[in-house]
């Protein structure tokens, strides 16, 4: 029982690291666009904006805020 619920921790664990390497393409992809184009790489009102949802829906899960960001 136990050794199963570890194997499915660890292929949540390999799900997440695999969602975050695709975040991680997208936002360098965007970076690129925006460098093409002229545009400043920082965009502090949507990175605020983003971290304030992210910590929203991680204390509507149940998550610590922080392990959300």
């Amino acid at each position: 029982m136990i050794k199963e619920l570890r194997n499915q921790i660890r292929e949540i664990d390999e799900k997440l690291l695999a969602l975050l390497a695709e975040r991680q393409t997208l936002a360098k992809q965007v970076g690129e666009i925006k460098f093409s184009q002229g545009l400043p790489i920082k965009d502090y009102s949507f990175e605020k904006n983003v971290l304030e949802n992210t910590r929203r829906k991680a204390k509507e899960l149940g998550l610590y805020e922080e392990m959300a960001e």
